[in-house]
């Protein structure tokens, strides 16, 4: 294949992504700042690697050694290949010369896109001929504009202090699908019954993980919803997107921007809710067997062994344990007693406010060398200054999945299967089910238990007027250690 040839390609390729870009633009006025942001970001990664002669674009974008596949030039060249009809091995002349030249064609892409943008306010060649009067213009308040509403309805959450009982993360990404449906400069006064509908519809056919699969990413919405054969959104997710949508709306009526939440009552019923099941008894003296093997058996490193006991013996969420860290691992003075303090400081993420906690330590973990291993690692934070080291220091950070992804990934798919517990509802988060079930079983008061599992309480006796310190540390105690498998 000659060098022309692929330059033609790559041309046509990229002037088709663009076209596209700029009728939505058209339709849905400029760019966001943040998608502005993004693209410069993605301009300095061509040019980065264009500079450094690098293979890939990301590399520094995600963890070290561990870059998704599904993010590589070579993955983002297979529809061009397909497209076109190219014929070419990765690691052939042809397919490195593909590789080599993306990075130029994408790289002139974002500056045209930039430019275009940049463009559509140029009002400088207006003649008085051409111009539309202004009695003829119907002009928006830039107050009604959906993404000042948004702006003002977040600003008000975290102001109130509900922003930290909600995912943050989640309603970000909800609120972006609306914006990238809509356009930020809707009137939020259009916002009607059918538009709210068309909205649901959207959802209803919305590929699951749409921007990371190739037969998707990089496409229009109103394209990604027409491609057939997909995995759809669960009925969970779409209801997560409309009840941000609902309390969006359920605020601009109580501000008197709107009359009417549009978004009222639409949510799906979820009777077949995936709940995940709980281990049994046997199933989790098996897991301990097994881990108590050490290295010469499944948990043989330390980030195993000690995740997978943590899990059992605190109900903990895989993200807690992950990004816990030795100063979290606390003797409280008065009574003796060692537990898990586990907070929201250092960033790292909670799920509600009753997600911090403390959690006494099992003796099962005390009596395997527990605080022994604490040790250990916070000699080995101190000698290599890294403050950032999590207890289960063999882990990384990946956006996203934050500390836990590697531990997550180990124990559903690799101990799991092997130890023949593997199901589709059984994985890591099962111990914490079944935690709470034979914390039950064994006499643990309800309120016991959602105190130490981080869950909100139950009544407004147990919201109001208790207030789980460190004086409940001897009662958690007691009730933990009733815990056996």
């Amino acid at each position: 294949m000659k060098h022309a040839d692929i330059v033609s390609i790559l041309r046509s390729h990229f002037s088709e992504v663009l076209e596209r870009q700029k009728e939505r633009i058209k339709n849905d006025g400029v760019l966001s700042d943040k998608r502005i942001s993004n693209i410069k970001l993605g301009l300095e990664d061509v040019n980065a690697a264009i500079a450094d002669s690098r293979d890939e674009l990301y590399d520094y974008a995600f963890c070290k050694g561990d870059m998704p596949e599904e993010l590589s030039i070579n993955v983002n060249l297979e529809p061009i290949m397909e497209r076109f009809k190219i014929k070419c091995k990765e690691g052939s002349h042809d397919h490195d010369m593909l590789r080599e030249e993306y990075k130029f064609a994408l790289r002139n892409y974002y500056q045209d896109l930039l430019e275009y943008n940049k463009g559509i306010r140029n009002y400088t060649h207006l003649t008085a001929a051409t111009a539309t009067t202004a009695s003829s213009m119907n002009y928006k308040k830039p107050e009604n504009r959906l993404e000042n509403i948004i702006e003002k309805y977040l600003t008000d959450m975290k102001r109130s202090g509900e922003w930290s009982a909600r995912s943050e993360e989640g309603q970000l990404a909800s609120f972006a699908l609306l914006t990238e449906f809509l356009g930020g400069q809707f009137d939020i006064l259009k916002l009607d019954g059918k538009t709210a509908r068309n909205i649901k519809d959207v959802l209803l056919k919305l590929p699951n993980n749409r921007n990371n699969i190739k037969a998707t990413r990089g496409l229009p919405l109103l394209e990604q919803i027409e491609i057939k054969g997909l995995k759809t959104l669960a009925t969970g997710s779409i209801n997560k997107y409309l009840q941000a949508y609902q309390s969006l709306c359920k605020w601009a009526v109580q501000n008197n921007y709107i009359t009417s939440n549009p978004f009222e009552g639409m949510m799906l019923k979820n009777k077949k809710k995936d709940k995940r099941n709980k281990f049994d008894k046997l199933e989790i003296a098996s897991m301990l067997t097994e881990i108590d093997r050490g290295k010469d058996g499944l948990a043989k490193t330390e980030f195993k062994y000690w995740g997978a006991l943590i899990a059992i013996y605190t109900g903990a969420r895989l993200n807690e344990i992950a990004s816990l860290t030795v100063d979290d691992i606390k003797q409280n003075a008065d009574t003796g007693i060692w537990y898990f303090d586990i907070n929201d400081e250092d960033g790292k993420r909670v799920k509600t406010d009753a997600a911090i906690r403390f959690v006494p330590i099992h003796s099962a973990l005390l009596d395997r060398g527990f605080i022994e291993y604490v040790d250990t690692v916070r000699k080995m934070r101190d000698s290599t200054d890294r403050h950032d080291l999590r207890l289960l220091h063999e882990l990384t950070y990946c956006n996203g999945s934050q500390w836990g992804r590697k531990l997550g990934r180990w124990f559903n798919n690799t101990f799991l299967p092997k130890m023949n517990l593997k199901t589709d509802k059984k994985v890591l988060h099962s111990l914490r089910h079944s935690f709470i079930t034979y914390m039950s079983a064994h006499g643990a008061e309800s309120s016991t238990i959602k105190a130490l599992v981080g869950h909100e309480a139950g009544t407004v006796t147990e919201g109001v007027y208790t207030d789980y310190g460190l004086d409940h540390l001897p009662a958690f105690k007691d009730a933990i250690e009733k815990l056996e498998y």
